[in-house]
């Protein structure tokens, strides 16, 4: 995936266009098949794009174990935990997105729908967009079908359409919610028509 930012501002329009009837805060969970496939990347530069928006107060939210990602400056001392056990979520901060990072939950309450209900209700009530980075799709529980919209990230280099195919049978995502698929580090072929002018 290209990391140029106006790429992530065109993504992040289109999904605020497909959500655009929504009422209150916008929940958008981010997943993959598998680990590794760049979704946390996509989660970030997501958030970023909408904060970049100006629509209002914006949520990064981790809901799955970081594998990659240390505690950063700028996380908010509210965690994914204290989201689902006490619905508590807390003034944004002042930046453009407010972190929030995961915080020790257990990673069955994601299967808990009134826990994550819980959790969304209060991210929207203080949040324009909530970004989830969520866990791999066959994790993610009611995460899907709770949030708003969902963006499915594939590595098109290495995740073969079986995997995914079995992701979605193991926790199927309503079509009315998929909001798109982002292919992580796309391939970038020579067009045939090159490649024989150039013989």
């Amino acid at each position: 995936m290209s990391e140029d930012p106006l790429l992530f501002q065109r993504i992040a329009w289109r999904v605020a266009k497909q959500l655009s009837e929504t009422t209150s805060g916008r929940v958008v969970l981010v997943t993959s098949a598998r680990p590794a496939e760049g979704k946390s990347f996509i989660a970030n530069a997501l958030a970023t794009a909408f904060g970049q928006q100006d629509a209002g107060p914006v949520a990064l939210v981790e809901c799955s174990r970081p594998e990659n990602l240390g505690v950063q400056a700028g996380q908010h001392p509210v965690t994914w935990s204290n989201m689902v056990v006490d619905g508590v979520v807390g003034r944004p901060s002042g930046n453009a997105v407010t972190h929030f990072r995961w915080g020790g939950a257990d990673p069955s309450t994601a299967f808990q729908s009134t826990a994550v209900a819980r959790a969304l209700s209060a991210l929207r009530s203080q949040f324009a967009f909530a970004v989830l980075d969520g866990p791999i799709l066959e994790n993610c529980g009611v995460l899907g079908s709770v949030s708003d919209g969902s963006v499915l990230v594939i590595d098109a280099n290495r995740t073969p359409r079986e995997i995914i195919a079995g992701g979605l049978q193991a926790n199927p995502i309503d079509p009315k919610k998929m909001l798109g698929a982002v292919l992580n580090n796309m391939p970038r072929y020579v067009p045939r028509w090159l490649y024989r002018r150039a013989l």
